[in-house]
């Protein structure tokens, strides 16, 4: 059977990227195998985390080196599922300190490479203030979150399978609209 090989939920903070993963991992646990977030892995692992520029460009270079060796991981023992990758190598280029150009020559690699890494891209919009509000414990103000969600979309708007899914009520309905989604990518009733 045909079937996208990797799919990247994306989006600003507080989203719901990783609760959304989870979800589809519940569900289609036999279909699919989720990629957790690189930052995550490397910050709750005890990775330093600072605030300068050059602190932040070491930083994303981790970042993408993980993202790729755990796709290449993937890749080579989950054939037959479809990867669904808690954030991709692209929103990269959202939390760098400096230009587009200057993370692709960093990262040595380019914009049209690294979009071609994924064969559909799922963006889910930051909730509503009142609803990232009870959120708790954000790093991001919602106006941060709201401005790394524009650059995050900005670096993934040139891929041709770009599919946004709204800010909703409630998480659940964003779970059940990614979880549709899906369903229907792979021919799931």
């Amino acid at each position: 059977m045909s079937h996208p090989n990797k799919i990247v939920l994306t989006g600003g903070p507080g989203c719901g990227k990783t609760k959304v993963a989870a979800h589809l991992k519940k569900c289609l646990n036999h279909r699919l195998k989720v990629l957790p977030e690189s930052a995550f892995i490397l910050y709750s692992g005890g990775f330093p985390r600072f605030s300068d520029e050059d602190s932040r460009k070491v930083q994303q270079k981790a970042i993408f080196s993980v993202q790729k060796s755990m796709e290449t991981l993937f890749e080579m023992n989950y054939q037959e599922h479809t990867i669904i990758c808690d954030r991709g190598t692209m929103d990269g280029v959202a939390y760098w300190p400096g230009t587009s150009e200057e993370f692709f020559k960093t990262m040595e690699t380019s914009r049209e490479t690294e979009l071609a890494r994924y064969d559909l891209v799922l963006f889910l919009q930051t909730p509503k203030q009142k609803h990232y509000e009870k959120l708790g414990l954000r790093r991001e103000s919602y106006d941060q979150a709201l401005d790394l969600e524009k650059k995050v979309f900005e670096a993934w708007s040139p891929h041709p399978k770009l599919n946004i899914i709204p800010s909703t009520e409630t998480l659940e309905e964003k779970m059940d609209i990614a979880t549709e989604f899906v369903c229907n990518l792979l021919g799931i009733e």
